[in-house]
């Protein structure tokens, strides 16, 4: 699974997924697991710096990493693991 934005969400994490033919926007709890929230064809986007830009208007873009991360098995302490990367101060 490849992670292009994460933020913490009340009891887990909430984002956008890559996958071949779609980004897909989810909900990551303890209780419930992964849930796919909505989807957006990646044909309607040039590139991921568009998808960036344009969802940049909805989430706040220091919420998308540079380039999609690896998260397998999607469980709680990889999305604690991909958190602490975002969240770093950046060294610019």
């Amino acid at each position: 699974m490849w992670i292009v934005c994460l933020q913490k969400y009340r009891t887990g994490y909430r984002g956008f997924i890559e996958e071949p033919e779609n980004y897909v926007m989810f909900q990551f709890s303890r209780r419930d697991g992964l849930q796919r929230l909505s989807l957006y064809p990646r044909s309607d986007f040039r590139d991921y710096t568009h998808f960036i830009g344009m969802m940049s208007r909805f989430v706040p873009s220091n919420r998308f990493f540079p380039a999609p991360m690896e998260l397998n098995p999607p469980d709680p302490d990889g999305f604690e693991r991909l958190w602490r990367i975002l969240s770093r101060p950046s060294l610019d």
